[in-house]
């Protein structure tokens, strides 16, 4: 998550705190992005307490210097509140999904394919972990209660299916939708444009785990985008993908999913900003 902090929380804030977000920020868990008279007391603060850290907070520092324009940060920190944001920052994000296995492989197949090193890095360090909701209708009630481990900064996002047969068709997943933005403090969702997760799968992907529908994945080709994003791609194709079937040697790149289409790559990347504004 970028943040940016009060000066003053390295003048009268929490010490311990303090430390414990600047070692987040240089771990790279978060991006720090002060302004410099913030910076300015986070060197003195370092040079104080934490000589160690004086090299990473001076960087900081000319950077907020040479930093034009400000980008604005996610997240302030305050004084008033840096306990519990770092409390919050230090827990794990929650990325909620109907399949913690199948939307396990696919966010990480996917964050590799579009260079996102972040996001691999958060999984590898489990700073953003995926959480098992076993099916949409229960979906809010496990965004509810992973909602109730953060106090401030609220690091929770769900991931569903639509199930729609046609881009008018409105299922019962749009009002699960509703339900959990509803809840408090949870505005991060995102249901696919399409029926579900394998209608966004490469088509390379799926002749390399079906060698025999090879003529039905030429079919897909050929299929407006209409067409591919509504199919029954499982019963089209005549199964899955299992994460434990995929070859070693098949790594997904950013061109295989530009095969799928352009709308359906903008809509790629909007998920990855998802998850990149709950990290």
């Amino acid at each position: 998550m970028q943040l940016d902090t009060d000066e003053e929380i390295f003048v009268s804030g929490d010490r311990q705190a303090v430390l414990e977000l600047l070692t987040m920020v240089i771990k790279g868990r978060h991006e720090w992005r002060p302004q410099t008279k913030a910076a300015f007391r986070a060197y003195q603060f370092a040079e104080e307490h934490v000589p160690h850290y004086k090299d990473f907070v001076e960087k900081a520092m000319l950077a907020s210097v040479d930093r034009s324009p400000l980008v604005p940060a996610q997240r302030r920190v305050c004084v008033d509140d840096l306990r519990a944001v770092v409390d919050d920052l230090a827990r794990s994000a929650v990325l909620i999904v109907e399949d913690e296995i199948n939307e396990g492989w696919f966010i990480r197949a996917l964050a590799g394919a579009f260079a996102d090193d972040r996001i691999i890095t958060a999984l590898d360090n489990t700073w953003l972990v995926l959480a098992h909701a076993g099916g949409k209708d229960r979906m809010h009630r496990f965004v509810a209660a992973r909602r109730e481990q953060f106090t401030i900064v609220v690091r929770v996002a769900a991931l569903l299916d639509s199930d729609q047969t046609k881009r008018s068709h409105r299922t019962r997943n749009h009002t699960y939708v509703r339900w959990i933005k509803e809840i408090d403090g949870v505005t991060e969702v995102h249901m696919w444009t399409g029926r579900e997760m394998e209608n966004y799968v490469p088509f390379r992907l799926w002749e390399e785990c079906h060698p025999h529908a090879v003529d039905r994945v030429d079919a897909m080709r050929v299929m407006s985008l209409e067409e591919r994003l509504y199919l029954d791609v499982k019963a089209h194709i005549g199964g899955g993908i299992k994460s434990d079937a995929i070859p070693p040697h098949i790594v997904l790149s950013e061109d295989d999913f530009h095969g799928l289409g352009a709308e359906v790559v903008v809509e790629l990347r909007e998920l990855l900003a998802m998850i990149h504004r709950i990290l």
